[in-house]
């Protein structure tokens, strides 16, 4: 089988080593191909720390980064009462995950294509902050909280990947 792979690739009179010469080098540019690919990813990662597009969130500090976020979405066209909103629901998930997880939450802020989304990252064992049942004839606080996730369903999804919890809110581009 492999006899009639190599005859195929170089020919009825191949030589052996003609055959382990042309994979080595096939080999060391895959592997320089994928050094490179991941220099650019890790300078890309650079990148967005270095812009402000990715920043973690404590409770202590969830005011300054909430102002933070809101001259993002001022920037992406929203407006003041669509970016109050969107403060509210950032702070009630920020919340969730800090009390399940108690590791600061990691913000990265993706704008491609006109696609702008948020992506809230922690450590942590599974848990999606979207799904907390709450009880309908709770009138108090946690009713309210849970409204708000509700509100904003649509826009919203979870995924549990390599020990993250990762909740992503997508905005739509107003330009």
């Amino acid at each position: 089988m492999a006899e009639n792979i190599l005859k195929r690739l170089f020919g009825d009179e191949y030589a052996p080593e003609d055959a382990k010469i042309f994979f080595l080098v096939t080999g060391i540019c895959l592997l320089t191909l994928i050094f490179i690919v991941s220099v650019i990813a890790y300078i890309w990662h650079l990148k967005d720390v270095h812009d402000g597009r990715q920043f973690t969130v404590t409770r202590e500090g969830l005011g300054e980064q909430s102002g933070k976020i809101k001259a993002i979405l001022m920037r992406h066209h929203a407006t003041l009462t669509e970016v109050n909103s969107d403060l509210l629901l950032l702070e009630e998930i920020i919340m969730r995950l800090q009390e399940h997880a108690e590791n600061a939450v990691t913000v990265r802020m993706i704008n491609r294509f006109g696609r702008f989304k948020l992506f809230l990252t922690v450590h942590g064992k599974r848990y999606n902050p979207l799904l907390e049942d709450e009880d309908p004839s709770d009138n108090g606080e946690n009713y309210f909280r849970g409204m708000i996730l509700q509100a904003n369903q649509t826009h919203l999804s979870y995924k549990h990947f390599f020990g993250k919890n990762i909740v992503v809110i997508k905005y739509n581009s107003k330009e």
